[in-house]
């Protein structure tokens, strides 16, 4: 500094003190908080409270939120944001701007100081300052955060309590999560940073989309979910005995959501309905007169649910009833909406009835499963109580029942005092190897590896004629059938013991060793089928009256364990020169219709033993003898 004799800057020392005062002062004007340009997460609902480290938040009184929905407010060094459900939900760049000066105020220009001299500047050194020396701006990135909880609740549409109908659980559903945009499953990746979307009701069913299994509160349950979205639940798999629904239940967070202080979660309550599966029947009761059968009108007849299935006593009177056709039958029965169980049907006695009353018939429920005890569908089978006849079997597959509570409506046809509907025998079976699984292990390998299967019939009678087949079936790794061949063929008579259980094992044995021959991408299996004919029919040209003969029904199979196929090193034992090995005779086995001939029947009263290297064949009577033919 330059100071001319005679002017008024007498102490330029102190002119110099004060400028550095005035430097040292701006500077520390325009030291900026210590959170500026950084990134803040504030969850939605919840207060943050941001610390200016460098202390000079002070200096900073004049705040812009550039994100609606979000507030901020300043306690000494502490800056406190809040954002509501409004707040766009993502990363919003310089989402809160702060400056010390009011942000009203415009820049100021740039102007000239001079030392001294005339009013033209010429004779004295300029000095150019710039604007505002002290002003200061500084921002804060703000990730806003919204969280979402939802919780469905499965309800009985027919009772609205939850209440089941007998084995029927509630709590078996399956629920999963949609984006309503897409239709897409949500997926447990689809969480926000630090959020996982997580269970609160029911528990994981998949692991990798978002799916609920019911508990025993009958909820399925979220939490962190990005409420900004919009999503539906929809039910995938139904509990048994109950319709499955495709009704899509809306998950949306708006204003109006109540807000969980304890999740930090907005929360969406739905609730989903299911309703009990159920079955239409109807006959005609009839009086049998003079062998015609006129239809009666005015008996009461009355179903009472049965076991565990809940429900009150259901009863229907006969009456004339117009079809299609404009035609009017006499005696017409119709029940309508009988509940997934087991029941009984009977006909009510009237005062002074003398007419003989129809035999009350069991209703009977049961559901079908696959190996994974995924349900596939269900069987109800009408049974007269007293000769035990089956009166119908009818099976209703799963896809059935998708938003159908209805099951099937079935014609009983016309009932006098017994039941002349026909009478059709069906066939089920269970194959098992020695330990009672369905796997032939490496252990079981051998020559004689025995094979079973459990024959389960009904109206089997006494003289029909069981034809049952084993086949040898090879699948490639595309599921292909490369090979399929019947390996055993056993012949059987239905004895007494057979007719009244309905019931027979059979047991064939087979030279699994074999099977090491088999391609390694390749699947083996034996499968057992069955047919059943009339007394006097002829298994070879005529046809079944029952069959049971799916090559892909699990029930049938025995699947075999790979084995690596041993490797036989050379013999070391030498070959005298000039000399042949005398070969092993063969030995004519009789069979029964198969390779070996071993067979053996449980529950029949027929052994067949075969002795290996004799050929001899040998019958033990097990009480009275009956001819079973192979």
């Amino acid at each position: 500094m330059i100071v001319k004799p005679n002017t008024l800057l007498q102490d330029p020392n102190a002119i110099k003190t004060g400028a550095n005062d005035l430097i040292t002062q701006a500077k520390a004007l325009r030291k900026l908080p210590s959170f500026h340009g950084t990134t803040v997460d504030v969850v939605q609902g919840v207060e943050k409270t941001v610390t200016d480290s460098n202390s000079v938040l002070a200096n900073f009184p004049n705040f812009k939120s550039n994100v609606s929905g979000l507030s901020e407010s300043v306690s000494g060094n502490d800056l406190k944001l809040k954002a509501d459900i409004t707040a766009k939900v993502g990363i919003t760049p310089k989402a809160i701007q702060f400056q010390n000066i009011p942000l009203s105020i415009a820049d100021l220009p740039y102007y000239v100081f001079s030392t001294d001299g005339d009013s033209t500047g010429k004779a004295s050194q300029s000095v150019i300052a710039s604007q505002d020396p002290s002003k200061a701006n500084g921002y804060l990135n703000v990730n806003v955060i919204g969280l979402g909880e939802t919780t469905l609740t499965k309800v009985d549409a027919d009772t609205g309590s939850g209440e089941t109908q007998g084995a029927a659980q509630l709590k078996g559903a399956v629920f999963g999560l949609f984006n309503k945009s897409d239709n897409s499953p949500v997926k447990w990746s689809d969480g926000q940073k630090g959020y996982p979307i997580t269970v609160t009701a029911g528990t994981k069913a998949d692991d990798t989309n978002v799916s609920i299994k019911l508990g025993d509160d009958l909820k399925a349950g979220l939490k962190n979910l990005d409420n900004s979205k919009e999503y539906y639940w929809k039910e995938t798999v139904a509990p048994e005995g109950y319709s499955l629904s495709t009704e899509k239940y809306e998950v949306k967070f708006d204003s109006s959501s109540k807000f969980d202080d304890k999740t930090s979660n907005f929360i969406d309550d739905d609730k989903a309905t299911d309703k009990v599966l159920d079955l239409n029947f109807g006959f005609i009761k009839a009086q049998d007169v003079n062998g015609s059968l006129t239809g009666l009108n005015g008996r009461t007849f009355r179903y009472t649910p049965t076991g565990d299935t809940k429900g009150k006593p259901i009863e229907v009177t006969s009456g004339a009833n117009e079809d299609s056709n404009g035609v009017t039958n006499n005696g017409q029965v119709n029940f309508t909406k009988i509940p997934f169980g087991d029941g009984l049907l009977e006909e009510l006695p009237q005062k002074d009835d003398k007419l003989q009353l129809i035999n009350p018939i069991s209703i009977v429920t049961t559901t079908n499963k696959d190996k994974d005890e995924n349900i596939t569908g269900y069987t109800v089978t009408f049974t007269d109580t007293v000769t035990k006849q089956v009166i119908t079997t009818l099976d209703v597959s799963l896809d059935k029942v998708t938003d159908n509570s209805t099951m099937f409506k079935v014609n009983l046809g016309t009932l006098v005092d017994k039941p002349v509907t026909p009478v059709v025998p069906t066939i089920k079976t269970k194959a098992h190897t020695k330990d009672g699984d369905q796997t032939i292990q490496k252990v079981e390998i051998s020559k004689t590896t025995p094979l079973y299967d459990k024959i389960m019939t009904t109206n089997a009678i006494k003289g029909d004629q069981m034809v049952a087949t084993l086949h040898r079936v090879v699948t490639d790794k595309d599921g292909k059938v490369t090979e399929s061949k019947v390996i055993r063929t056993l012949n059987f008579t239905v004895d007494d013991e057979t007719a009244k259980a309905q019931e027979k094992q059979i047991e064939s044995t087979v030279d699994t060793t074999k099977d090491a021959d088999v391609p390694e991408t390749s699947t083996l299996a034996y499968v057992w089928t069955e047919d059943l004919f009339d007394e006097g029919k002829n298994p070879k040209t005529d046809e079944p009256k029952a069959k049971h003969d799916d090559l892909k029904d699990q029930d049938q199979t025995l699947t075999v364990e790979k084995v690596k196929k041993p490797v036989t090193p050379p013999s070391s034992k030498p070959t005298t020169p000039g000399t042949t090995p005398t070969p092993t005779p063969k030995v004519s086995l009789p069979t029964t219709g198969s390779e070996t001939g071993d067979m053996i029947m449980y529950g029949g009263a027929l052994a067949v033993l075969v002795a290996l290297g004799t050929g001899a064949v040998y019958y033990m009577k097990k009480k009275k003898s009956t001819k079973e033919e192979g």
